[in-house]
């Protein structure tokens, strides 16, 4: 099954200091997309998608770019969500192959699990 992370154009792996003592940690780093970044003009609205500057071009390279920081950590096993609160929700019953996806926030941090 593919998976958005294994793939470099839309993810790299890289070092955190979250990371760094920690064997059950990995940092993820997302670029932000063209759509955020901006054209030095007089009007600070427009898009680099405006109009043909990339006519053609393969890549392009944005310095100083936006983009998302992700680390990821198991939870410890003696973690548990509130399975009959607000913490989880069942998907898929309709269609006979559910889930159960739940979330909490831990700090800074979200808790998923299923």
């Amino acid at each position: 099954m593919p998976v958005l992370l294994d793939v470099n154009k839309f993810a790299t792996p890289v070092s955190h200091s979250a990371c760094v003592e920690n064997s059950n940690c990995t940092a993820v780093f997302l670029p932000g997309g063209v759509e955020s970044a901006r054209r030095v003009d007089t009007i600070l609205n427009l898009s680099l998608m405006k109009g043909n500057i990339f006519h053609e071009s393969e890549a392009i390279r944005i310095s100083d770019a936006t983009g998302f920081l992700l680390t990821y950590q198991k939870l410890d096993l003696s973690f548990d969500f509130d399975r009959s609160g607000s913490e989880c929700v069942m998907y898929g019953r309709e269609s006979n192959n559910p889930i159960q996806i739940c979330a909490r926030n831990v700090g800074p941090s979200i808790a998923v699990g299923k």
